[in-house]
C-alpha cells in the first residue's frame, strides 16, 4: 500500500469515526482507533520521498485527526457531566474496581477540626 492509499484510508476512517463519536458507539471508535495506529505505523514505513509527494495531504490529514481528537474529548466530557453532574471534573474521576467513580471535593469547610 502507498502511502496516498494509507491517506485515503484514514480520511475515510476519520470520516466514520467522527460519525461513531456522534453515536457515542465508544467500541467503534477503538477499533478504527487500532486501525489508525496500524495504518499510521504502515505510513511511517513508506519511503521519506514518497510522503513528501503526499505531504499537502498529510497536513489536511493531520487536521483532520486533531478535529477529532477535540469532538472524542468533547464528547468524553459531556459523558461525564451526564453521569456525574455538572460539579465533577475528569481530575476528579477515579477508577476503582473496574468502575469509575466521582470523588468530589468537600462543598464546605469545617472549622471544628
Amino acid at each position: 500500500m502507498d502511502a496516498l492509499a494509507i491517506i485515503t484510508r484514514l480520511e475515510a476512517i476519520l470520516t466514520e469515526e467522527r460519525a461513531a463519536i456522534a453515536r457515542l458507539d465508544g467500541t467503534r471508535v477503538t477499533a478504527l482507533a487500532d486501525e489508525k495506529k496500524r495504518l499510521a505505523v504502515a505510513l511511517e514505513g513508506r519511503p521519506t520521498d514518497e510522503r513528501s509527494q503526499v505531504a499537502v495531504q498529510l497536513k489536511r490529514l493531520v487536521r483532520d485527526l486533531r478535529i477529532n481528537g477535540v469532538l472524542i474529548t468533547q464528547a468524553r466530557a459531556i459523558l461525564i457531566e451526564a453521569i456525574f453532574g455538572p460539579s465533577v471534573t475528569i481530575p476528579q474521576l477515579a477508577r476503582a474496581n473496574g468502575r469509575w467513580t466521582a470523588s468530589r471535593p468537600p462543598r464546605h469547610l469545617s472549622i471544628r477540626g
